[in-house]
């Protein structure tokens, strides 16, 4: 995940973190020649940043997330649908956005928790234009895990560009379907500015994103899994499951970042393609979940709905079983107070490839 600051407004202030990064933003703005491009003389390889735990760890900003612009994206927490989103990259922009969504009086759009993600800066691009990735995970009340074996691509309507004067712009920025709806080019490169992952497949050639960057997506998944396993199930209850919409963004490098997760994804059936993912996805969590539990009379005279999607058997449930074993070990922190969790997980494939990663999570 880019870097990511979570930032809490009280009846006191404002929490710590804010400092942290302000301190940053200003690091990076010193990283910027006169000509607003990176400089590689005065941005150090890597900064210092303050964690709970270590104190401070070493942090190498990666090259396509700061090419010159400082731009950042802000978030206020418990909104969907691209409420809230801003594009900034001054301080006094920042300053003006926290005072707008502060909760100061009873409102839908109204938040004293935000969250500021550094910008990807150099993304990679469909037909000159921005674009990421929705996932769905489903996660059952056993806390089995589970991945659709299709997702979609999403498109914004209009070509890429930095333009200072409007960074805000968010025809470009921004790809929810919420936003991108009410631009005049909306739908005019692809049905609902939506791309399914064979199409995407194809535009880049050579197996990549199949064969490259889904495995990472799922990782990334699975680690995310992995640091709040504690609070997704606290009560340990069966009976109940929750599917999660999983953003991904892949940058000029190729290389894949999850942006955020959603924990109520957009069910709408904004195009073609959802029309024929959307209905199935839901059937078959259905089965995996409630079928389980309700059962199908003996004399049942209704009709069994299909829901066809090309290459998959009507009766072949298309979520994608994630087998995860962790071993915890607990490494008292330097403060006497916080605790790491090291999880090792195991994931099986269809191919029966095994990989095995470590992830640390603060608790």
């Amino acid at each position: 995940m880019p870097i990511t600051f979570y930032i809490e407004v009280t009846g006191n202030g404002f929490s710590s973190v804010l400092n942290h990064f302000i301190s940053f933003y200003t690091y990076l703005e010193r990283g910027k020649s006169h000509n607003g491009l990176a400089s590689t003389k005065l941005v150090p390889p890597s900064y210092s940043l303050y964690n709970v735990a270590t104190k401070h760890t070493k942090y190498a900003l990666p090259a396509s997330h700061f090419v010159g612009h400082n731009l950042w994206i802000f978030k206020p927490t418990k909104l969907n649908r691209g409420r809230g989103v801003h594009i900034f990259r001054s301080l006094d922009s920042l300053r003006d956005l926290i005072s707008r969504y502060a909760k100061s009086k009873r409102s839908t759009s109204s938040s004293n928790e935000f969250i500021i993600q550094k910008y990807i800066e150099a993304p990679l691009l469909i037909n000159r234009r921005k674009f990421d990735i929705r996932m769905w995970v489903l996660i059952t009340g056993e806390m089995d895990c589970y991945l659709f074996r299709e997702g979609y691509i999403r498109t914004s309507s209009s070509p890429f560009v930095i333009d200072h004067k409007n960074v805000d712009d968010k025809f470009v920025h921004l790809t929810n379907n919420a936003v991108q709806q009410h631009s005049e080019n909306y739908g005019c490169f692809e049905d609902g500015n939506q791309l399914s992952f064979a199409h995407f497949n194809d535009y880049l050639g050579g197996g990549i994103f199949e064969e490259t960057m889904v495995p990472q997506m799922k990782q990334l998944v699975i680690r995310s899994l992995l640091s709040v396993r504690r609070k997704l199930n606290p009560r340990r209850s069966e009976a109940q499951f929750e599917i999660f919409g999983y953003d991904f963004m892949i940058d000029s490098d190729y290389h894949v970042w999850l942006i955020e997760v959603n924990t109520n994804p957009c069910l709408e059936e904004s195009s073609s393609l959802l029309q024929t993912f959307m209905p199935r996805m839901i059937n078959d969590a259905f089965k995996l979940t409630l079928d389980r539990v309700f059962h199908k009379p003996k004399k049942y005279d209704g009709e069994e709905t299909n829901h066809p999607v090309k290459g998959y058997e009507d009766d072949y449930n298309m979520w994608y079983y994630h087998h995860v074993k962790s071993r915890e070990l607990l490494i008292k922190g330097l403060d006497g107070n916080a605790q790491i969790v090291a999880s090792q997980t195991k994931i099986e494939s269809a191919s029966n490839a095994v990989c095995i990663h470590y992830c640390y999570t603060a608790i």
